[in-house]
């Protein structure tokens, strides 16, 4: 299907490259959003606590691997005045993930004339086959481990969404600044032209009144814009984790809907296949891996608990020099009664699993409804963009109409503005609105499928 999953042979990365490939307007220090992007995925401390997360577990599977290498240990045991109980021991021992477990032993005493005495132990589980304990712990951090990384990675998506939206907001505002510091100095000079009228009586007192009320008001829009720019400014650099002092190259030169003309169409309702956009989402989305490795967890528990009632069969071969003497045991136990604890307890563990599968379908139907409605968003944003385009047409219709009344005289200069400030505000409005389009259409592509939009960001 072309759809968005075609975005899997145009990488989003790539996509956002071209967006960030453009001129600034700031000074050549800057720094763009592609490398804001990159270090808010370092700085950043939602990102930074899940990212220590993953490391913590990491240790804790290093520590657990350190624990089954083999382990020596040295002592001794030295008197004054020297008896025979002086002597010098070097232990060795090894655990297995397979139950098998080696402790052996050499001891060299005072008396030189004795020889070393050394000694060995085998210890192997028969059964039932069930791993050691700190195999067990191992393979519950692993899963730890393996869900705590796809958090990340959704984690890592959400954010550069957030932030590519928060950027494009900035280049708006700064461009609409533009716009209103145009409209505060034709209104000034309006102002200065109507008091020159009014020294020489041409004009009356209303006339000054309406042109101060509408240079109050342009420099009230210019003062929102400004003040609105800072604060967008600053949540953004907080987000990322920037620093006050570094500068962000914002571009207002960049036609978005042009560098990005080759994503695929909009969706239409006769190619919606909803049943396939789930089959990707349920292979990627964070929520249904982590209760598929849950309930891959607790059947892996439930298995090992049920195996551990019972019956329980070990082989032991033990060897000492100093008695010169080999022995080889299978011991066995059976757990005749335990008050009903074991029962419980595998009971325990098959409620928590329907549990996992109840709550796996209840997202499903979650996902699947939030799916429509960002298929339906990215429609009424294209909806609305072709309203918007209309508006921007009417705009430059008006004002080529106000110019050429303006080359006849039928009209003043500054009406002429006027309609050439409504086109520009116009068309910053259009171009707001390809903005959310644009970011509507990454949002349903990322929900699809998250590690379309990571791309190169993935191991950042």
């Amino acid at each position: 299907m072309e759809l968005l999953l075609k975005n899997k042979k145009i990488s989003l990365m790539l996509l956002l490259l071209l967006l960030f490939t453009i001129n600034s307007i700031t000074t050549a220090g800057g720094i763009t959003i592609e490398e804001a992007i990159i270090l808010g995925l370092k700085n950043n401390s939602e990102l930074q606590k899940t990212a220590e997360k993953i490391k913590t577990l990491q240790r804790e599977l290093a520590l657990i691997k350190a624990g089954e290498d083999w382990q020596m240990k040295l002592t001794t045991d030295y008197s004054y005045p020297l008896s025979n109980q002086n002597n010098l021991a070097l232990n060795v021992s090894k655990s297995y993930s397979s139950g098998l477990m080696i402790n052996s032993g050499i001891t060299v005493r005072e008396d030189a004339l004795s020889t070393p005495d050394y000694s060995i132990a085998l210890i192997q589980r028969i059964y039932p086959l069930i791993p050691l304990s700190s195999t067990q712990q191992y393979y519950t951090i692993e899963q730890e481990l393996l869900k705590a990384e796809e958090k990340l990675s959704q984690e890592k998506s959400t954010k550069i969404v957030n932030w590519l939206e928060s950027y494009l907001s900035l280049v708006r505002l700064f461009e609409k600044k533009g716009i209103y510091q145009e409209n505060r100095e034709l209104q000034l000079e309006n102002l200065a032209k109507i008091m020159a009228k009014y020294d020489i009586g041409d004009v009356g007192a209303g006339e000054i009144y309406s042109a101060q009320i509408r240079l109050e008001e342009a420099e009230y829009r210019l003062k929102e814009a400004e003040l609105n720019l800072a604060e967008r400014k600053l949540s953004l650099f907080r987000a990322l984790g920037l620093a006050s002092e570094q500068e962000l190259i914002i571009d207002s030169q960049a036609d978005l809907i042009t560098e990005l003309s080759y994503l695929p169409e909009p969706l239409k309702k006769e190619e919606l296949l909803i049943t396939e956009f789930m089959t990707v989402i349920e292979q990627n989305n964070y929520q249904l891996i982590s209760n598929r490795i849950d309930q891959a967890l607790l059947q892996q528990e439930l298995e090992w608990l049920e195996k551990e009632a019972g019956l329980t069969l070990n082989m032991e071969s033990n060897y000492a020099s100093i008695k010169e003497e080999l022995t080889l045991a299978l011991k066995l136990s059976y757990q005749l009664y335990d008050g009903g604890q074991h029962r419980l307890k595998s009971e325990e563990k098959r409620k928590e699993i329907e549990l996992k599968k109840v709550d796996y379908q209840d997202l499903m139907t979650q996902l699947e409804v939030e799916l429509r409605q960002l298929i339906n968003q990215v429609e009424l944003s294209q909806a609305r963009l072709r309203q918007e385009e209309l508006k921007v047409a009417e705009r430059i219709y008006r004002e080529k109409t106000a110019w050429e009344q303006y080359q006849l005289g039928l009209i003043k200069k500054s009406e002429y503005q006027e309609f050439s400030l409504q086109r520009k505000e116009a068309e910053n409005n259009l171009q707001v609105f390809q903005d959310q389009f644009l970011i509507d259409k990454i949002e349903l592509s990322a929900f699809i499928e998250n590690d379309n939009l990571l791309g190169g960001f993935a191991h950042e």
